[in-house]
């Protein structure tokens, strides 16, 4: 037997799939940003110390980026899963409920 979740809880996670995608876009445009500025900057060759900071910066968005790339795919494979189980639950059963029930 499938055990379903209930409709609430595939939505939350559906949200919380599309929230981490939000925010995978967005750290993935402040991390070329702050890499292009990096590269430009370099180039004038400053004191390490005054590109410090731009470093730093452009780590932790990589690690963010990742971080919540991950959480998406895993929010989004457990949807799919859910979806599919149903659907093959139904395919089975020819549409109608539990046997016996």
């Amino acid at each position: 037997m499938v055990r379903r979740p209930a409709p609430a809880v595939a939505w939350v996670r559906l949200v919380l799939a599309a929230l981490a995608t939000a925010l995978c876009e967005a750290s993935a445009l402040a991390l070329t940003a702050t890499a292009a500025w990096l590269v430009c900057r370099a180039f004038e060759q400053p004191p390490l110390a005054a590109l410090s900071l731009a470093v730093v910066a452009v780590r932790a968005l990589a690690l963010v980026r990742g971080t919540l790339r991950y959480g998406e795919r895993l929010a989004g494979v457990s949807i799919q899963r859910q979806t599919q189980a149903a659907g093959q639950h139904v395919m089975h059963t020819g549409g109608v409920g539990q046997p016996g029930g």
